[in-house]
């Protein structure tokens, strides 16, 4: 038995969100064939079930870059907060960007304007009504921005962490990241180091790359990105051709 974790963004949808009717295919027979096909992301659980759910099924969500873990049916296995003093910290610092708050089975917007149902729109985050974080993410211009910013965030906090993605950087739980995830369902299944696979387009894939043996990258993705994966291909649908060769 194999074990495939897939990241969401510009992986199982494309930035449009699409998602390639081959891939659905070939993952809903991977796992006919007795193996496992889970999401390993960034966003929050509720973000991911309402899109996937009604044509894929997985056996696990790894949400929040490894802080929380859910089985097939969403209840958790895992669950990290952090205190939300350290998110008013950051919106102080930060309030003239835009910003995203997920709370226990909420999510919230800041300067931005998204047509769903997901995200309510505060004016501050003095109107997060919550004791914990799952996540804050800030939303900046550029990469090179986002990079100068992470810099800066990592020497002046030490109790959360920090995951720049393009021109983004997400606050986690400290010490989480999608290995940590990762590595979390791999001893749910009890599964050897060789069963375990994992496909990502993002610098925020980079650890669960390490947290593998088998990573699995697209040939159009960043540099850097790519060469930390040790496959390249061109769809989930590839990779999972090349996984049952293994």
């Amino acid at each position: 038995m194999k074990l495939l974790a897939c990241d969401y963004d510009g992986t199982l949808y494309d930035y449009e969100g699409h998602v390639k009717e081959e891939d659905v295919k070939a993952i809903v027979q991977f796992q006919k064939e007795g193996n496992l096909f889970g999401m390993c992301t960034g966003r929050p659980i509720q973000f991911l079930k309402p899109f996937i759910d009604e044509r894929i099924q997985p056996d696990f969500y790894i949400c929040i870059s490894g802080s929380c873990i859910y089985d097939k049916d969403g209840n958790p296995l895992l669950y990290k907060t952090y205190d939300a003093h350290i998110g008013q910290q950051l919106y102080e610092m930060y309030k003239e960007y835009p910003m995203l708050f997920y709370g226990k089975d909420t999510c919230y917007s800041y300067h931005l304007d998204f047509e769903n149902d997901i995200f309510q729109p505060l004016n501050s985050f003095d109107d997060f009504h919550q004791e914990e974080l799952e996540n804050f993410t800030i939303l900046f211009s550029t990469i090179e921005e986002t990079m100068e910013q992470y810099k800066l965030l990592k020497d002046t906090f030490d109790s959360v962490t920090f995951m720049p993605n393009g021109i983004v950087i997400d606050v986690i739980s400290q010490g989480c990241s999608k290995k940590t995830g990762l590595n979390f369902i791999q001893n749910i299944f009890h599964l050897k180091d060789e069963d375990m696979c994992a496909i990502g387009d993002g610098m925020n894939d980079i650890p669960m790359f390490e947290g593998c043996m088998h990573s699995f990258t697209f040939h159009n993705v960043d540099e850097t990105v790519k060469k930390h994966a040790r496959y390249h291909v061109n769809s989930i649908s590839e990779a999972i051709e090349r996984i049952k060769e293994l």
